[in-house]
């Protein structure tokens, strides 16, 4: 079972996935972004889906750590379509 950490201040789209994939992975899930670093280094997921549109946080910090090493995981981004023309 692969372990997914999901970092989105939306907390719809976090319940979403944790049933569709909730049988299939093991879900590590905040709403905090400043939260999700330290989750991604306690937990080491195989992969990461992390919103990269949230308050006070941007979700390209983590992809700047992984260039640095101090995160190795493998990242998949969503985009929240805020502020977007098909974002509603």
């Amino acid at each position: 079972m692969g372990r997914l950490l999901l970092v989105d201040d939306d907390e719809a789209l976090r319940r979403l996935v944790r049933l569709s994939l909730g049988d299939s992975h093991e879900i590590v899930d905040t709403g905090d972004p400043g939260e999700g670093l330290a989750l991604a280094l306690e937990h080491k997921p195989d992969a990461i889906l992390l919103d990269l549109r949230m308050p006070r946080y941007s979700g390209f910090e983590l992809p700047k750590l992984r260039a640095s090493g101090q995160c190795l995981h493998p990242l998949t981004h969503r985009n929240s379509g805020r502020g977007s023309p098909f974002g509603r």
